[in-house]
Parts: C-alpha cells; sequence; structure tokens
C-alpha cells in the first residue's frame, strides 16, 4: 500500500476483511435466510487502517470514521473506489 501511494495519487483509506462465516454467506455457500445472512454479514464486515494492526466492526464508531475519513480524502467531487487485489 506504501507503494501505491508513494507513485500515484491514490491512497489506502483501509483495509477490509470478512469473518469466515460473513464469507460463507458471500460465497452463497450459506444455508440461512436472506435476513440472517445479511445480519452475518453486517457483523462480519471489519477494518483496520494501513498502518495499525488492529480490526474493528465496521459498524463501530471508530470503523464508521475510518469509512468518512477515506471518503473526505477523495478530491472534488469523486467518491472512493474499492481496490480488490
Amino acid at each position: 500500500w506504501q507503494e501505491i501511494e508513494a507513485s500515484t495519487d491514490a491512497f489506502v483509506g483501509y483495509f477490509e476483511r470478512f469473518t469466515d462465516e460473513a464469507r460463507e454467506v458471500l460465497l452463497g455457500r450459506s444455508a440461512g435466510d436472506e435476513q440472517d445472512n445479511y445480519a452475518v454479514v453486517l457483523e462480519g464486515r471489519h477494518f483496520r487502517p494501513p498502518d495499525q494492526q488492529q480490526w474493528v466492526s465496521a459498524r463501530s464508531a471508530a470503523g464508521r470514521q475510518l469509512e468518512s475519513q477515506a471518503m473526505m480524502r477523495c478530491p472534488g467531487d469523486e467518491t472512493a473506489q474499492p481496490c480488490h487485489p
């Protein structure tokens, strides 16, 4: 991520991961009903800043703040875009 930021205007706002259970839902391998699966994905989504090791729930105040800060770093009316390596 540091090489990306050093060589372009791009930046890494946060890393994102999902719990194993949420991943199974996203891959369509869960037998749960739609509402339960939605809750599993919401609860199983985590963020962490690039310079830290601790993951936080995307739904937590810290997670929402990371997402908001990434959006505010975008120039003009641009929207932050995910990068899936």
